[in-house]
């Protein structure tokens, strides 16, 4: 499990270099035999509407593995087949950290049902749009790390 801890990496003022850690999460699921990815909406400004991973601000230095959990639990989901953390990238023009993760649930298991504003949706592989920030990035590189976990598999 991962935690959050104090980023000083040698600064003398004693004051954190990191001031944002955020979570991605891509969640795949097998649907007959289209592996599929989980999009939410999101509102971008007056009109502009684009689709992106479940994604979370970590608040009071929770453990990043709890802030996903609590994630998926909104999207009512309970049970992951797989469920990996693989990499964390920092941006230091805006001392943000990110955290990337993905899921592969069982479908039979989940269908949408959701009372919020947030609409989200199953998307087949070759039908995903542009995605916010580095969504796109980020969803390849879980899926070429979904692909190795299954490669060893079999």
């Amino acid at each position: 499990m991962e935690t959050i801890r104090e980023v000083n990496l040698g600064r003398s003022d004693n004051q954190s270099v990191i001031d944002k850690i955020s979570v991605d999460c891509v969640v795949f699921c097998y649907d007959e035999d289209d592996l599929k990815v989980l999009l939410v909406k999101e509102e971008k400004g007056i009109g502009l509407v684009k689709w992106g991973l479940l994604s979370s601000i970590v608040e009071n230095r929770n453990n990043t593995d709890d802030v996903v959990h609590g994630l998926l639990k909104k999207f009512k989901i309970h049970s992951t087949i797989l469920f990996k953390q693989i990499n964390c990238s920092i941006c230091y023009n805006t001392s943000e950290a990110r955290l990337r993760y993905y899921a592969l649930i069982d479908i039979e298991h989940y269908r949408i049902n959701f009372g919020s504003d947030v609409i989200p949706r199953w998307f087949r592989l070759n039908d995903v749009p542009d995605l916010v920030y580095n969504h796109n990035a980020a969803l390849d590189f879980c899926l070429d790390d979904l692909n190795r976990f299954v490669e060893k598999k079999i």
